[in-house]
């Protein structure tokens, strides 16, 4: 396995092999949210923007124990820290193509739509590993998009290919 790789925990084995995955794109954004919070009330059409309604619904109802514009800068910070990874600008993908589920317990996902999962397709992401935090008025995202690793044949390639 190559420092790019790794297993993730919870994927299921195929014979008697583990998944592997390589990571294709990296991601990580940092948010201090009251500069989000202020450019929100300055623009309110801006929420509609860089938010999906159910964002926003998680955020105003208070679906996790965060207050809502520390959930919204956490929301944005993996919405950067995504098109990042995809090494696209702000204005190639737009900001409601990515969208932050928040599942039982906070666990969180992205679901992309639009051009940013055209670009993920084109980079080959099948998939994504999310992690949020928030410190004091700090929210961060970092993200890694992910591609299966079919074979060893595969692995090699991809090894020989990274450090040619």
């Amino acid at each position: 396995m190559t420092s790019a790789d790794f297993e993730l925990p919870s994927t299921a084995t195929r014979g008697s092999r583990q998944q592997h995955w390589q990571v294709l794109g990296v991601g990580i954004d940092l948010v201090q949210v009251d500069s989000l919070k202020a450019a929100l009330i300055r623009r309110p059409s801006l929420q509609h923007r860089l938010f999906t309604l159910q964002e926003l619904e998680v955020a105003q109802r208070g679906a996790t124990q965060l207050a809502g514009s520390v959930q919204l800068a956490m929301f944005f910070a993996a919405k950067e820290s995504v098109m990042k990874a995809l090494g696209s600008g702000m204005n190639a993908v737009g900001f409601t193509d990515i969208e932050v589920k928040v599942g039982p317990n906070s666990q969180n996902r992205l679901q992309l739509g639009g051009r940013a999962a055209a670009q993920a397709a084109v980079l080959g992401i099948e998939s994504w590993q999310l992690s949020l935090s928030s410190a004091g008025l700090m929210a961060q995202a970092l993200v890694f998009g992910l591609a299966r690793l079919q074979s060893e044949q595969q692995e090699s390639s991809h090894t020989a290919r990274m450090f040619r």
